[in-house]
């Protein structure tokens, strides 16, 4: 695995090293070509009034520093080359220089010389920084496939080490199960024995699981069956809520009736004359007792149901508060360990506290209707008692009493 690793590495450093050192001498040999500029003198420059624009291929503070090892065949050959055209010009900017001297019209014809010249060493010079600018773009997709490559390679080696780890931790498992090998017979009794011990105890276990789990159900059965109990029971008490409530309802406008009608009673009180005969009025007081009796009759027969009513909700609660307190304690016993049990405890703590809030509802319709009938039995004495402002403030009471009814109502419904 060493070896693998070595290899990869100088393989890498191979490519990027390479690469970076022929980027490195190709930019600087471009920077002294840039340097050195390769052009004539500045005299004639201006004796021919020509202007030559040489685009530099590095600037100097992108000149990378010198690495001190050897150039490849190329850059030396190249390197000659510009040391021999630097030469060549300047023995042709003094021999421009001599024949200016001598002769007007041989200077002429040398400047053409020269002009020439430096023109066809500026088309060679531009076609060596062409080639040499070609060669850096080379080198610099040679760096970045390198560094693709080292990319490819970093990823192959994660997966070398994670395929190693895995093969250390099968060479661990192999180890162990090679020290077993020596005393196999001895390591298979004792894997059997193990193997029976657990085989054993995994009998008892169920044994004792089915011994808990056998009256447990049962046990849920029967509290399934209790719960539908209830739930019926429920039901019919909610009807019987029902029915009291259109009951309460029939009373109230009842009472409302007997109201209008006392008023017109009244009024017809007031208009008949004074010298009605006396077998009149007794005749309409034995109608009116036989109405009132009929009433305390039907009265009497309300406030019976009502206590019968009364006392199988007290007979049911007790029965409910009973149940649910043994339910809740087998329940709570046996909900740390079963995810059912708590189901059923979350259900029955639900009902319970259902069935509480629709007793303390109908607890307080009944507190409400006792109220109204005894704000009616008030009125009533007030009106016999002919006493105007009292039974004047007893009706803004009894609309009072109505509206708080009427919301009650609404809050029960």
């Amino acid at each position: 695995m060493k070896n693998y690793y070595g290899n990869h590495l100088r393989r890498v450093t191979m490519l990027v090293g390479y690469n970076c050192l022929l980027a490195t001498l190709l930019n600087t040999h471009a920077a002294q070509l840039e340097g050195e500029k390769f052009i004539p003198s500045g005299n004639n420059i201006k004796n021919n009034n020509e202007k030559v624009n040489l685009e530099p291929l590095m600037s100097e503070r992108n000149v990378p520093e010198a690495v001190h090892s050897t150039p490849p065949a190329d850059l030396a050959v190249l390197s000659i080359q510009a040391t021999s055209i630097k030469s060549g010009a300047q023995e042709s900017d003094t021999t421009s220089m001599e024949g200016k001297t001598t002769d007007q019209k041989a200077a002429a014809s040398s400047e053409e010389d020269a002009a020439r010249s430096r023109e066809e060493r500026l088309a060679s010079l531009e076609e060596e920084v062409a080639n040499i600018k070609n060669k850096i773009n080379e080198c610099t997709q040679g760096m970045e496939d390198a560094q693709d490559t080292l990319a490819k390679l970093t990823d192959e080696i994660a997966q070398e080490e994670e395929l190693t780890k895995e093969k250390s931790k099968d060479a661990k498992t192999m180890q162990r199960t090679s020290s077993l090998l020596p005393e196999s017979d001895t390591n298979i009794q004792k894997l059997k024995a193990a193997l029976k011990n657990s085989e054993e105890k995994m009998g008892r276990l169920q044994q004792q699981w089915n011994a808990h789990r056998e009256p447990l159900s049962e046990q849920l059965a029967c509290l399934t069956l209790e719960m539908e109990d209830k739930k019926k029971n429920k039901e019919k008490i909610l009807e019987n809520i029902g029915s009291l409530r259109d009951k309460m309802k029939a009373m109230v406008q009842e009472a409302s009736r007997k109201e209008s009608a006392e008023a017109q009673l009244k009024e017809q009180v007031e208009k008949i004359t004074k010298d009605v005969n006396r077998s009149v009025y007794t005749k309409r007081i034995i109608d009116i007792s036989a109405k009132v009796r009929k009433q305390k009759q039907e009265i009497d027969r309300v406030l019976a149901d009502t206590r019968t009513i009364q006392k199988e909700i007290n007979i049911l609660s007790g029965k409910l508060e009973r149940t649910f307190t043994v339910v809740e304690g087998t329940a709570y016993k046996e909900a740390a360990n079963n995810e059912r049990v708590r189901q059923v405890y979350r259900a029955v703590a639900a009902v319970h506290e259902g069935c509480g809030e629709l007793v303390d509802i109908v607890r307080e319709t009944g507190a409400t209707q006792r109220e109204i009938s005894d704000l009616r039995e008030q009125v009533d004495l007030e009106k016999t008692k002919n006493v105007e402002e009292k039974l004047e403030q007893l009706r803004v009471d009894l609309n009072q009493v109505k509206k708080e009814n009427a919301s009650l109502k609404k809050q029960i419904v």
